[in-house]
């Protein structure tokens, strides 16, 4: 009988597994998403949709179409020549575009009738918020993380008038051109208030950390995060290096706030597709380790952009209980 309920126990586990996870509402960790108070910085709708990045690089696998020509055209346009391309001359078989499918197919959406025009009325008939809320019901999520750059003047003045943003959107302090363009930011910081200098003196380093204290008051982010190549290295003696470890990582442990890190990214490696020209390359964990083993009471999530480092990071997972891998 043990073994009868045993293998009975083992048809139905698929199922119950299945069941569960999709009755589990999700938090998504990492987005791109903005709440409807950000206005224009929110994207939505088909046209947004087709011109990702992701099917960008995929339509010049096949486009003779020179990048130079393409991004002269409206982004209407854009959206037209990749769904002409990936999917009615192509077969949409790769991930980006088999996604694009799946969405539409969970709108209600005929995809067999490959109507461009019917989609786009389809999205001019929906309000912001009535769509976020069908988007949320549909997917299984409660709340997703965004992608808040401080830095960015556009988002910069919402976040100056204060708004009250929608609970299921919640921030993340992006600190990419502090860390990875000091020079130009220590310029910028100076201008907006604060005592910075190119040189990354005692009085440079208060102040970068007066800065994040403000953006922490203001924002309340769930975590700081930034991109770093696959050269980066810590310790390392460069204005990087010490703003992570003498300004970010301190600030972070008063505030109990995770640090952030997608790391293996290089920018630009083809700068003719512009967001669609980044590539990835192999990073080093030991300077994860390292990080970890020196700042104990800090909290690390890290993704590793090569799959290459995906079992080292696991791994190192295992030896400090401060870090998280997450994404991929």
């Amino acid at each position: 009988m043990d073994t009868i309920a045993h293998q009975l126990n083992l048809q139905t586990l698929p199922e119950a597994v299945i069941g569960t996870v999709n009755a589990t509402a999700v938090l998504d960790l990492h987005t791109h998403l903005y709440s409807p108070e950000f206005g224009q910085l929110g994207l939505w709708g088909i046209d947004e949709l087709l011109t990702y990045h992701y099917l960008v690089a995929e339509f010049f696998r096949y486009s003779p179409m020179s990048p130079s020509r393409f991004w002269a055209e409206p982004k209407i346009r854009q959206a037209e020549l990749i769904w002409q391309t990936l999917f009615l001359d192509n077969p949409p078989l790769s991930e980006a575009t088999r996604g694009i499918l799946t969405v539409l197919q969970a709108l209600g959406l005929d995809v067999a009738s490959r109507n461009l025009s019917a989609y786009r009325e389809f999205f001019r008939e929906q309000t912001v918020g009535g769509h976020i809320d069908r988007v949320f019901r549909l997917a299984g999520v409660k709340q997703v993380v965004m992608t808040n750059d401080p830095f960015d003047p556009a988002e910069r003045e919402v976040w100056l008038q204060g708004p009250v943003v929608d609970p299921r959107f919640k921030a993340v302090l992006r600190l990419d051109p502090l860390l990875m363009n000091w020079e130009e930011t220590a310029v910028g910081l100076s201008a907006g208030g604060y005592s910075t200098s190119v040189h990354l003196d005692s009085r440079s380093m208060a102040e970068v950390r007066r800065f994040l204290e403000d953006w922490i008051h203001r924002m309340h982010p769930v975590y700081m995060a930034v991109s770093l190549p696959p050269g980066f290295r810590f310790p390392e003696d460069s204005p990087r290096g010490r703003l992570i470890a003498e300004c970010v990582l301190p600030v972070g442990r008063e505030h109990s706030l995770p640090f952030a890190m997608m790391i293996g990214v290089r920018k630009l490696v083809n700068p003719d597709l512009r967001l669609a020209g980044d590539s990835l390359d192999l990073a080093d964990v030991a300077s994860v380790e390292r990080m970890c083993g020196l700042f104990t009471e800090n909290r690390f999530l890290v993704t590793m952009l090569s799959h290459e480092n995906q079992h080292t990071l696991c791994v190192t997972a295992r030896k400090f209980r401060n870090l998280l891998p997450f994404g991929c």
